[in-house]
């Protein structure tokens, strides 16, 4: 198989091909299914002594589109070897205690991610200097409600979609109450966003690397 192969159907990957194009510096392997395998080939040693960086995905309930952004980046850090801590929160406090909704979690699961995190409301404490190095709000609603909790504007907390170009919506939309190709939506932004996030984070020369033939 050679890099420009998915690693599913064996067929050139397009989506990957296009990518690679729009940037250069983020190296993955778009499957047929939209499932992410990520090529590389570099010595962890090199990140050591990085600091971990830590960021929080908030949404409002902290059941749909959180903590699969949560899994989604857990699984590019692991597969980079890069020392992230990922966390997810609501800015509601209907779901304190619960899983991700069931729909949620069988799309990530037909992806390879696992959602293990259970709903937590965002604190003040989550959102002062120091805490995250990176908050990022679902939408403008969970936004605003971040910038008020928070008590001021802050360049920390951001919005999901600064990370996608136009072809994108401005809100990663909420799938609660709609049907199921909702949640594939809500999946194929954050794979579209959470490599430029770690990107942002931990900078280029991570990625900086080739492919394994």
């Amino acid at each position: 198989m050679t890099s420009r192969d998915c690693k599913y159907c064996s067929h050139q990957c397009e989506r990957w091909a296009a990518r690679i194009e729009q940037y250069p510096s983020v190296r993955l392997i778009y499957t047929h299914q939209r499932k992410i395998t990520l090529a590389i080939n570099f010595t962890p040693s090199r990140y050591l002594n990085m600091a971990t960086k830590r960021i929080l995905f908030v949404c409002m309930g902290n059941i749909c589109r959180s903590p699969a952004a949560e899994a989604v980046m857990k699984r590019f850090a692991e597969e980079f070897i890069v020392d992230v801590d990922v966390d997810s929160a609501g800015t509601h406090d209907h779901h304190i205690g619960d899983r991700a909704d069931a729909r949620m979690l069988a799309a990530a699961e037909a992806r390879g991610y696992e959602l293990n995190s259970r709903g937590r409301q965002v604190t003040k404490e989550d959102l002062e200097d120091g805490a995250f190095d990176l908050v990022l709000a679902m939408d403008n609603e969970n936004y605003q409600a971040l910038i008020e909790l928070a008590g001021r504007p802050t360049s920390h907390i951001r919005i999901f979609s600064d990370y996608l170009d136009d072809t994108w919506p401005n809100d990663v939309p909420d799938p609660y109450y709609g049907e199921e190709d909702g949640f594939t939506e809500v999946l194929d932004m954050l794979e579209e966003g959470c490599p430029l996030i770690l990107q942002t984070l931990v900078g280029e020369s991570a990625f900086d690397m080739g492919f394994e033939e």
